[in-house]
C-alpha cells in the first residue's frame, strides 16, 4: 500500500528492514522493543484498513494494539490517544453510536492498561523512579536547547544507521502526504496515517532523552528503531 514496488519486492524490503543491526541488537536483550515494533507495525496496518471503510471491529483492533503498545512501553501513550481519535472521529462521521462504542472501547483499554502496569510496578519494582513519568517528561520542555540538542543527535543517529534511507522514506511519506489527492486512490490518506502514527513518537523520544547525563543519550536511537520500519520500507523501495 505504502510503495509502488510488486509484492514480492515489499516482502523482501520488510525482511531486510527487519535484520538491521538496530533490529537484531534490540531483539538479543529483554527489552520492550521487539514487541513494540510488531505491536506498532500491526497498529498502522490495521489503521489504514479501517479508514477504507469504517469496519467497527477493524477499529476496535487498531485501539487494542495501541493499547498493548502503550502496555508495553509508557512512551507510545500518544499512539493510543491518536489511534482512539482516529477511530472515534471516523466512527462518529459514519455513526454516532459507532463513535461512542469505540469510546468505550478505548476507556477499558485504558482501563487495563493502568491496572496492568500498576500491578507490575508493585510486583517488580522496590524503589521506582519517576524519570520518565508525564511530569518529568513535560519538565525537559523548559530546555529547548537541550531538546534540539536531543533532537539532532537522534536524526543524526538514525540517518548514519540507516544510510540515509529514513530521509528518504520520510521525503516521500511528506510528498505523498501533502500533495493532490489522486480519486480511487488511497496513498495520500495512507502517507498521512504513517507519519501522523510515527512523528509523536519520534518527538517523546526525543523529549525523552533531553536533559539526561548518559553520554549515549546524545545520538540515541533504541526508540525510534523501533517505529521506523514503515519508514524504512518507503525509503527502501524508493530506491529500488
Amino acid at each position: 500500500r505504502l510503495t509502488d514496488v510488486s509484492g514480492g519486492v515489499c516482502y523482501g524490503i520488510a525482511v531486510v528492514a527487519s535484520v538491521l543491526p538496530a533490529s537484531l541488537s534490540a531483539s538479543a536483550l529483554t527489552w520492550s522493543e521487539p514487541l513494540i515494533t510488531l505491536v506498532f507495525s500491526a497498529a498502522v496496518l490495521v489503521m489504514m484498513r479501517y479508514l477504507d471503510g469504517g469496519a467497527f471491529g477493524t477499529g476496535a483492533v487498531a485501539i487494542a494494539l495501541s493499547g498493548v503498545g502503550a502496555l508495553a512501553h509508557g512512551r507510545l501513550l500518544p499512539l493510543f490517544v491518536i489511534v482512539t481519535a482516529i477511530v472515534v472521529v471516523y466512527g462518529f462521521r459514519i455513526d454516532p453510536w459507532r463513535g461512542f462504542a469505540a469510546g468505550g472501547i478505548a476507556v477499558v483499554s485504558l482501563i487495563c492498561v493502568l491496572v496492568v502496569t500498576s500491578f507490575v510496578h508493585a510486583g517488580v519494582w522496590d524503589q521506582p523512579g519517576d524519570a520518565n513519568s508525564i511530569g518529568t517528561t513535560l519538565g525537559r520542555l523548559s530546555d529547548p536547547v537541550a531538546v534540539m540538542g536531543s533532537l539532532l543527535g537522534q536524526v543524526w543517529y538514525q540517518l548514519v544507521t540507516t544510510l540515509m534511507v529514513v530521509g528518504f522514506g520520510i521525503a516521500v511519506l511528506v510528498r505523498r502526504a501533502t500533495g493532490p489527492s489522486v480519486p480511487g486512490s488511497a496513498r495520500r490518506r495512507d502517507a498521512r496515517v504513517v507519519l501522523a502514527m510515527t512523528v509523536p513518537l519520534v518527538a517523546v523520544s526525543v523529549v525523552f532523552r533531553a536533559q539526561t547525563g548518559r553520554p549515549d543519550f546524545a545520538i540515541y536511537g533504541r526508540y525510534n528503531d523501533a517505529v521506523a520500519g514503515p519508514v524504512l520500507v518507503v525509503g527502501f523501495a524508493w530506491l529500488w
